[in-house]
C-alpha cells in the first residue's frame, strides 16, 4: 500500500514537472514568436522610412534642378548651336 501511494506521488510529481516544462516552452516559443513579429515590424518600419526619405530627397533634387541656371557648358552649346545656324543663314544668298 504504501509502494501504491510513493508510486502515485512519484507519477503526480513527474506529471507536475513535465506539466511546468510545457508551459515554459510555450511561453519561450511566444516569446521567440513575439521577438521575431517585432523585428520584422522594425524591418519593415525601416524600409519604409528609407524609401520616403529617397522619394523626398528625390523630390527636392528635381526641385533644385528645375530652379538651377543653367550650366556653362549647356550655354556654351546652345551659343555654339545658334551661331552655326545664324553662320549658315548669313551665308545663304
Amino acid at each position: 500500500m504504501v509502494e501504491e501511494l510513493e508510486a502515485r506521488e512519484r507519477a503526480f510529481k513527474k506529471a507536475r514537472v513535465d506539466k511546468q516544462k510545457e508551459e515554459v516552452e510555450r511561453w519561450q516559443e511566444t516569446e521567440r514568436i513575439k521577438e521575431e513579429g517585432r523585428r520584422l515590424r522594425e524591418d519593415k518600419e525601416r524600409e519604409m522610412r528609407l524609401q520616403e526619405e529617397e522619394q523626398l530627397r528625390a523630390t527636392e533634387e528635381a526641385k533644385e534642378d528645375e530652379l538651377d541656371a543653367p550650366s556653362l557648358g549647356t550655354i556654351l552649346l546652345a551659343f555654339m548651336k545658334y551661331d552655326i545656324l545664324l553662320t549658315v543663314s548669313c551665308r545663304s544668298p
